[in-house]
């Protein structure tokens, strides 16, 4: 079976210097969990080139690939518009910089005005994901969050205990929508201080409503946690359960203690994000 993936012997100034010969700067993103990034401008236009680390993300990365494509026309954030090429059979992905800052950036620079209306667009955000017919994704490894994250510890090993996932497999058997699976301040992008994209849809699956909310509520400041119930209570028309919510921000941090461990002890030159 062929390698579906990079590691860093590939020469990826070549392969980027195949479609940008003429590009002003090259650059890696240290902060690339999944993929290795490299940051490029050319004719002053900024793009990204996302190479896999792994089989899993390989994988991940076509699934990231459909479902942008299939979602662009379907909520009122802009997403990336990925291009799909490979080298050596092994897939990567190309797109434009989207203009404006990560909400991981710049949140300390928001007004408490500002920081309600961004609950509001976030609520916003998972409330049109519910609203896609899920069913009509057809690609083959678009799956429940569950099954994504039961196969991300099998790349996660140290000991990762799978029951972990209990929970959330038991929400998923009652009610499931489309969800982005890491909704997180370093996936958010503001212009102008407004909500105005959502990046990195590889952990994009079927789940919970609540999934998206609880990954939010895990890796936000104290102070923005009851927005964000606030406004996802009156999107959503119900009170949130927020003995779920605990239950999966635990989940959550346990998926992302594993996964830092396995990055640490096989990615060492990766800079681990600050949480907001």
């Amino acid at each position: 079976m062929y390698q579906k993936y990079f590691t860093t012997d590939d020469n990826f100034e070549e392969i980027i210097k195949k479609y940008y010969p003429s590009c002003e700067e090259i650059k890696q993103v240290q902060t690339g969990w999944t993929n290795f990034v490299f940051r490029i401008i050319n004719n002053n236009i900024t793009y990204f080139f996302r190479f896999p680390r792994n089989d899993f993300f390989s994988d991940a990365l076509i699934k990231e690939y459909y479902f942008t494509n299939f979602i662009r026309d379907k909520i009122s954030f802009k997403v990336a518009k990925l291009r799909l090429k490979h080298d050596k059979k092994r897939p990567f992905t190309i797109h434009r910089g989207i203009e404006g800052e990560s909400l991981s950036d710049c949140y300390t620079s928001l007004t408490m005005e500002e920081k309600e209306k961004l609950a509001s667009d976030i609520s916003k955000l998972v409330y049109e994901f519910s609203k896609i017919d899920y069913k009509s994704l057809k690609f083959h490894n678009f799956q429940l969050v569950s099954d994504f994250l039961d196969n991300l510890s099998d790349v996660s090993q140290n000991g990762y205990d799978k029951r972990e996932h209990d929970y959330l497999k038991a929400l998923e058997n009652s009610e499931m929508i489309v969800s982005h699976g890491d909704l997180n301040p370093g996936n958010l992008i503001l212009k102008d201080h407004k909500l105005v994209a959502v990046l990195d849809f590889s952990f994009a699956g079927i789940s919970s409503d609540l999934v998206d909310i609880s990954r939010m509520i895990g890796r936000t400041p104290e102070e923005f946690k009851p927005m964000i119930i606030c406004a996802y209570e009156k999107r959503f028309k119900k009170k949130i359960d927020n003995a779920a919510v605990i239950a999966l921000d635990n989940m959550w941090h346990y998926v992302e203690e594993k996964y830092i461990l396995y990055i640490k002890q096989n990615h060492p030159s990766i800079v681990l994000p600050t949480l907001v």
